[in-house]
C-alpha cells in the first residue's frame, strides 16, 4: 500500500487540504504540492483561511485523487497528520519549483511555506463496491 501511495503522490500535482478552525468550522482547499518521500510541501498567503486555521490548529487531512486519464485512476490517497510552518523555506521552494515551474509568488513576502507530515492514512485499492482500503501508518515522520 505504501508503494501505491508513493506513486499517487509522485504522479500528481494537486491535492485537497482540509483544515478546521478552533471552533470546528471546516475548510477544504485545492492546492499544489511537492514531495520529499511522504512529506508534502505547500505555500499559501498569510491572509487565507487555511493559513489562519493551520496557525491555530496544525492538524490537517489531505486527499489526492489521480486524474481520470491516469494509470492510477480509481485509487485515492487519504492522509491525516500535522502541518508545520517553515521559517527557512528553501527546500520547499526548490521542490515546488522543480515540480510546478517558477511562479512570481515564490518570492512574495505574503507567502508562507509549510510542510505536512502524515501520521496515518488509507489508500483506496479498489473502487468497486464494496471499496477496498488499506491502512497506512507513518512513524517518526517530521518536517
Amino acid at each position: 500500500a505504501k508503494d501505491l501511495a508513493q506513486r499517487i503522490i509522485a504522479d500528481n500535482k494537486l491535492c485537497y487540504l482540509a483544515t478546521a478552525s478552533l471552533d470546528g468550522t471546516p475548510e477544504v482547499a485545492t492546492i499544489q504540492y511537492a514531495e520529499k518521500g511522504f512529506l508534502l510541501y505547500f505555500k499559501t498567503f498569510r491572509g487565507y483561511r487555511k493559513f489562519v486555521n493551520l496557525n491555530m490548529n496544525p492538524v490537517a487531512s489531505i486527499a489526492i485523487t489521480p486524474h481520470s486519464t491516469s494509470l492510477l485512476s480509481g485509487h485515492t490517497l487519504q492522509l491525516d497528520g500535522a502541518v508545520e510552518f517553515l521559517d527557512h523555506p528553501q527546500i520547499a521552494r526548490d521542490l515546488l519549483i522543480a515540480k510546478h515551474g517558477i511562479s512570481p509568488y515564490f518570492n512574495d513576502e505574503r507567502v508562507r511555506y509549510f510542510c505536512f507530515a502524515p501520521q496515518s492514512g488509507q489508500v483506496l485499492m479498489d473502487g468497486h463496491y464494496p471499496p477496498k482500503y488499506e491502512k497506512l501508518i507513518f512513524t517518526e515522520l517530521t518536517c
